[in-house]
């Protein structure tokens, strides 16, 4: 996983420890509530210089939806 990826999930949701996969979401993290899904989404438009758009941020439920979002605008996330 990217490591800034990484490190913008494990601030966001508090967890040092947190390994970030696609399937990460607030189903199975108790510290992803929508307080915390809207700093991700700050976190990540301020990291990669971007906004997302309404549709992708309701479609964003998992990690996995918001490195998809990122590669749809050539941005390089492993």
């Amino acid at each position: 996983m990217d490591a800034r990826i990484q490190q913008i999930f494990r601030d966001v949701l508090d967890d040092r420890k947190l390994e970030v996969t696609s399937d990460l979401g607030p189903a199975n993290t108790p510290t992803w509530d929508s307080f915390a899904h809207v700093k991700l989404i700050m976190a990540l438009e301020d990291e990669y210089k971007l906004s997302f758009t309404m549709d992708e941020v309701a479609e964003a439920a998992t990690a996995g939806d918001f490195i998809k979002a990122l590669r749809a605008r050539g941005i390089d996330v492993e």
